[in-house]
């Protein structure tokens, strides 16, 4: 996948120096503002990645593809950001990349076989997210690319997406230990606990919220109980998510306890 100009430069010299002709996907910018936090949306015109639709950008760098010496233009690509709850955006990017492979295959007489819509989408890190299934968007996906091929006249590309963190987020929990607890009256309750930024930057990147869980019984500490602890990882994603228990053991989970609390938090 190559992200500008100089990176198809790059990918053709390489690709020539080794006698080879390599498939690129050519990531382009659609212009979707994703229902996400501003850092981490990818697909408005102003970000970093991929060929910008202003201008006619992207169109004239087709024809940059197309005549580049040992490397065949296989698809397009392009993602609108990640932990999109929306699907509607999805939709929209589709409508936008399959307008835009209508317009390649009539102006270069070409045709497009392969179209990656990216990820993005979202995992419920509160009780209180509503995120869409994979099913759910599987079927908006394939629906857009099948009813806007059929819109502008052009046959169905290859599709391919990248699910990323609605596959694996779900499949572990972080431990932390409690260390001070700071309460400032009318104002907040500071918790310190053994963690931070090296671990999960997102809080302190672009605000991501995350629940927790006290794990101790009854009041008092669990101590070595990794059945506890276990029991609450389950209760968490029965409420969280509709996928299934992780598969790892009880094993991976590690506690350590000080001041009577552990917390668990997902990930």
């Amino acid at each position: 996948m190559v992200d500008s100009r100089i990176e198809l430069a790059r990918v053709s010299e390489i690709a020539g120096e080794l006698g080879v002709e390599q498939a690129i996907y050519m990531r382009v910018t659609p212009g979707v503002e994703a229902d996400t936090h501003e850092y981490i949306r990818t697909g408005c015109e102003d970000s970093k990645f991929g060929f910008t639709m202003l201008n006619d950008f992207a169109f004239k760098c087709v024809k940059d593809a197309l005549e580049a010496p040992n490397v065949r233009l296989a698809g397009f690509h392009c993602h609108i950001g990640s932990q999109i709850f929306a699907l509607h955006s999805f939709r929209e990017a589709a409508q936008v990349m399959i307008e835009f492979i209508a317009r390649v295959q009539k102006e270069y007489g070409i045709e497009i076989p392969e179209l990656d819509l990216g990820g993005g989408l979202g995992v419920a890190y509160l009780a209180t997210d509503k995120p869409s299934s994979i099913d759910d968007f599987a079927e908006c996906t394939t629906r857009a690319v099948k009813d806007f091929c059929a819109e502008y006249g052009v046959a169905e590309p290859r599709i391919l997406v990248e699910p990323g963190r609605s596959l694996v987020a779900n499949a572990g929990a972080t431990l932390y230990t409690v260390g001070i607890l700071k309460t400032l009256p009318g104002i907040r309750k500071y918790v310190a606990i053994d963690g931070g930024m090296s671990d999960n930057i997102r809080t302190a990147l672009y605000h991501a919220d995350y629940g927790s869980r006290d794990c101790q019984q009854g009041g008092r500490a669990a101590h070595g109980n990794r059945h506890a602890v276990w029991q609450a990882l389950r209760k968490r994603r029965r409420g969280s998510h509709r996928h299934a228990h992780p598969a790892s053991g009880n094993r991976r989970y590690r506690m350590r306890v000080h001041n009577g609390r552990v917390l668990l938090y997902h990930v």
